[in-house]
C-alpha cells in the first residue's frame, strides 16, 4: 500500500477504467514521459501499472490520432463513398423511370404548350404528379440543370413544357442514367 491507499498491482486481466485511460492520455498529450505518468498515477486511486502498460496506451493513442486524421481527410470515409454510390444508383434508376414517362408524354402529346405540372393536373395524371414530387427526381434536376441546355431556364421539371421534350433531351437523360453521370450537386450531396 502506497500512501495508505490500498492498491493492487495490475495484471493482464485488470482492464483500465475510463477515468484511468483519460488520465493517461491527457498525461501523454501533455508530453510527460512514461515514468512521470507512473509517478503521477500513484497519487491517484488507480491500480499500480507498469511502464509497459503506459507504452501500450501511448501506442494506442498514436494509432487513434492517425485514424482520426485519416478520417478527417476522408481516407476511411467508406460511409460517404457508399452514400455517393447509393445516391448515384437511385438517381440513375429514377432518371430511367422519368425518361420513360417523358417518352410516353412526348409520343402522346406532340407540340403541347403546357408544362408537365399543368398536364399532370389537367389530366389527373397522378403517376406524373407523383414523379414530379419525388425527391430523387427533384435532385436529378439539380444534377442536370447546368449540364443540359433545355433545362437552363427552368426552376424544376414541373416547368418543362411538353413541346420541349425532344429526342435530344430524352437521349441526354438516358445517357446520364446509363452512365450514372450526374455532374452537378443537389441538396443531398452538396457537402460531399
Amino acid at each position: 500500500m502506497a500512501n495508505g491507499n490500498p492498491k493492487r498491482t495490475g495484471g493482464k486481466k485488470e482492464e483500465p477504467s475510463y477515468e484511468e485511460l483519460e488520465f493517461i492520455q491527457e498525461s501523454i498529450l501533455q508530453g510527460l514521459s512514461d515514468n512521470e505518468i507512473l509517478v503521477d498515477m500513484q497519487k491517484q486511486p488507480f491500480l499500480l501499472r507498469t511502464a509497459g502498460f503506459i507504452k501500450r496506451r501511448r501506442k494506442e493513442l498514436d494509432v487513434a490520432k492517425k485514424v482520426i486524421a485519416k478520417k478527417a481527410q476522408g481516407a476511411y470515409d467508406t460511409d460517404t463513398i457508399e452514400r455517393k454510390k447509393k445516391h448515384r444508383d437511385k438517381l440513375s434508376e429514377m432518371t430511367g423511370i422519368f425518361v420513360k414517362a417523358l417518352g410516353e408524354i412526348h409520343q402522346a402529346t406532340l407540340g403541347a404548350n403546357y408544362s408537365l405540372l399543368e398536364m399532370g393536373i389537367e389530366n389527373d395524371d397522378f403517376r406524373l404528379l407523383e414523379l414530379l414530387n419525388d425527391f430523387h427526381v427533384k435532385w436529378m434536376f439539380s444534377h442536370m440543370q447546368a449540364d443540359i441546355p433545355a433545362l437552363e431556364n427552368l426552376v424544376g421539371w414541373e416547368d418543362l413544357k411538353v413541346k420541349d421534350i425532344t429526342q435530344e433531351l430524352l437521349r441526354a437523360l438516358s445517357l446520364r442514367a446509363e452512365r450514372r453521370d450526374f455532374q452537378g450537386k443537389c441538396e443531398v450531396c452538396k457537402d460531399w
